[in-house]
């Protein structure tokens, strides 16, 4: 049936480092994947040792439905958050009632025979798991019915088949790889199936009864089908990426390139769940350029905008990877550094990016050095006061920094009624600034 699809993996496999935290076991991936395919193939090799390799259709009609499900197989379209659904299995299943267990086996084994950007263990897995569906459909071909109720009755029965093969398969999976939540899991690729056979049996009911007519007009019709559905995608993909990049570019400081000031509040809002769900504090960080109309004023706005485009250069390149710079507002920049314990920490990380910013002159090959320095404020994110509480925090503390300039102040919420103050003051040439203690301020 239908498969559950996580970010970066096919709607027919189910990936278990994007479902949870655990780390996946390979051999014992490998291991499931090459028992299924064992069983796809002995079930495929016993049909044909006990009744030949008879299919009810010409080469020509199997090497069409074989490529129909190929190409359905790369066809995944949006329908929930991030769930993805392929058609390949309806046609697989058309293939087994009109052809027999074998032409709906290798329907089956052809479904994933286009992708590639999945590894041989998902890609063989889920050709084998297709396998015997449509081996199923084919057994189920064989029951005796006449006319449409007969028709309706084999295909509800070669669904229903395989909807509980594709639960067995989708439970080996979670059991092999152990994917968390497991319940969530199973229930919500069910529900996916169920929902594609109910949409899906009344049009295979349609083909299925066409087929007596003639097969290739009831492969032609569902190539039409399929070839609406890949338009769909194409045409949905490519409204997505356009959404996706006019996103990007209003969350985007057109000047420097970095995040703007709605993209950090986003992940300052992320940041803060994850620390009240119990994550470790954060260390949130305005920069402040100092003297910056002084260099608007000397060297012209173009050279301003390329100081502050290299100050977030330095920042990026001198910070830790998980660390989020963005342009606040006008020459203030704003970091977020995940994983800061205390006011130590705090104070360290702030002489860090003021001393990134100011220890060297901005030079820049068609004007002369540009001695711009940083004054840095900064607070404790600990989940006790709210994003927005936090922000004037720090815009408290950098403004006390800007009085001196070039200085770092570090506010921290060492108890609901007192906030402790660390200063750090800038000393030039210096290889290690030192770190000045300050007093502690009660409220």
């Amino acid at each position: 049936m239908g498969w559950l699809r996580l970010v970066g993996s096919s709607f027919r496999s189910v990936r278990s480092e994007a479902a949870s935290a655990q780390v996946a076991n390979p051999r014992q991936g490998t291991a499931l994947t090459i028992g299924y395919a064992t069983v796809a193939f002995a079930a495929a090799a016993w049909w044909s040792h006990s009744h030949g390799f008879a299919v009810g259709l010409s080469p020509l009609e199997l090497g069409a439905l074989a490529v129909l499900t190929a190409c359905a197989g790369r066809i995944s379209i949006l329908i929930g958050p991030r769930t993805w659904y392929s058609p390949a299995t309806p046609l697989l299943i058309f293939a087994g009632l009109v052809g027999g267990p074998l032409a709906g086996a290798l329907a089956g084994a052809a479904s994933e025979g286009l992708t590639t950007d999945r590894v041989w263990r998902h890609r063989l897995f889920g050709s084998a798991r297709s396998s015997t569906e449509g081996f199923a459909a084919g057994l189920v071909s064989l029951l005796p019915g006449v006319g449409i109720g007969g028709i309706a009755s084999r295909v509800g029965l070669a669904f229903g088949a395989a909807l509980v093969l594709a639960q067995v398969a989708r439970a080996l999976v979670i059991a092999a790889r152990g994917i968390q939540p497991a319940a969530q899991a199973l229930r919500v690729g069910a529900t996916t199936d169920f929902l594609e056979a109910v949409i899906s049996c009344p049009v295979i009911i349609v083909f299925v009864a066409a087929r007596h007519q003639s097969t290739l007009i009831s492969v032609l019709g569902l190539a039409t089908l399929l070839l609406g559905l890949a338009l769909a995608e194409r045409a949905h993909m490519v409204q997505a990426n356009l959404l996706e990049r006019e996103r990007e570019v209003a969350r985007t400081d057109a000047v420097t390139g970095a995040p703007n000031r709605l993209a950090f509040e986003e992940a300052l809002a992320h940041e803060h769940a994850r620390i009240v769900r119990g994550g470790r504090p954060a260390g949130l960080f305005l920069v402040d350029i100092d003297h910056f109309k002084q260099v608007n004023d000397v060297h012209g706005h173009d050279v301003g905008d390329r100081v502050l485009a290299e100050a977030v250069e330095r920042l990026i390149g001198g910070l830790r990877g998980m660390d989020v710079v963005a342009r606040w507002d006008g020459d203030e920049l704003v970091v977020l550094a995940p994983d800061i314990d205390g006011a130590s920490s705090l104070g360290r990380f702030g002489e860090q990016l003021r001393s990134v910013i100011s220890d060297r002159p901005f030079v820049f090959g068609d004007v002369s050095e540009v001695n711009a320095t940083a004054s840095v404020g900064g607070t404790l994110i600990d989940g006790s006061t709210t994003p927005e509480v936090a922000l004037k925090r720090a815009d408290v503390a950098v403004y006390r920094a800007k009085e001196e300039r070039n200085t770092s102040v570090i506010e921290v919420p060492a108890a609901p009624s007192s906030q402790a103050r660390l200063e750090t003051r800038f000393e030039t040439r210096a290889l290690v600034p030192a770190l000045v203690p300050g007093r502690v301020e009660r409220s």
